[in-house]
């Protein structure tokens, strides 16, 4: 930790970043009254302003320029406002102009005490009294961070990470129904296979009785003496264990390499 003008941060957590260069990323300017987002795949975002523009920030896909940690808070934010742990008038306060709610990001990104999105949604909901009685355009390095003043503050019993999600009716008669939004997205996955062949072995002939003698002497004969799978039938192997290592968002740019 360290002290910049009587304000703890957490330095390690913080971000370049202020709040005139995020809200540019987000195409917002501090006389946008109104937001309205709908992103790449024709999805149009309904709702409070803070879901436009809290789903514009978190979104690597529309403001690809901020960072990491700006998009960690702006879902955590969103998380916590429709958290049912939230008071009905701190979600009131919190809902703020597009302009205030970047401001409100860029603050948390500099004084929350944690990293992870479940973990910042819970400090939020944690200090929301505090956060609620914010100035509409807080300063880290002017505004005291929340853990210091809000003593109504106590623990809370740590849920699953909300799922930010955007309501629309779907065009259907059934009021359950919702819509599909088909994203392109990059899947790496591994594969351990074996495969067994038949073949003839060379081996010098006073080394025949050590080599059956010992099964793991003939595994070191082979591998040191030039195995090759240049021969081998993989159409014969047998898959022993699959894993999905990565899913990535990639955007309809990228074209297809799997067929549909």
């Amino acid at each position: 930790m360290s002290r910049t003008n009587s304000t703890l941060r957490s330095v390690w957590y913080c971000t370049d970043e202020n709040v005139e260069q995020v809200a540019e990323a987000a195409g917002i300017s501090r006389d946008t009254s109104e937001f309205e987002l709908t992103d790449a795949y024709g999805y149009t975002y309904e709702g409070t302003r803070a879901v436009s523009v809290l789903s514009a920030l978190a979104r690597a896909d529309i403001t690809p320029t901020l960072s990491h940690r700006v998009h960690a808070v702006a879902f955590a934010l969103l998380a916590a406002l429709q958290d049912e742990r939230m008071p009905i008038a701190s979600i009131i306060r919190l809902d703020r102009t597009p302009f205030e709610l970047v401001a409100l990001v860029t603050y948390l990104c500099r004084v929350v005490e944690a990293e992870r999105r479940a973990d910042i949604t819970e400090w939020i909901i944690r200090y929301h009294h505090a956060l609620a009685a914010l100035p509409l355009i807080p300063h880290a390095d002017r505004d005291c961070p929340p853990f210091m003043i809000d003593y109504k503050a106590g623990p809370i019993t740590p849920q699953p990470l909300a799922r930010p999600a955007v309501q629309r009716a779907a065009d259907s008669d059934d009021p359950d129904a919702f819509d599909w939004v088909t994203l392109r997205v990059k899947i790496t996955h591994s594969e351990t296979i074996q495969w067994s062949s038949v073949r003839d072995l060379d081996v010098p002939s006073d080394r025949v009785n050590y080599l059956l003698a010992d099964p793991d002497a003939l595994v070191e004969f082979v591998e040191e003496n030039g195995w090759s799978d240049e021969h081998d039938q993989y159409d014969n192997s047998t898959t022993i264990d699959t894993s999905l290592d990565d899913v990535v968002h990639i955007g309809l740019g990228v074209p297809l390499t799997y067929p549909q």
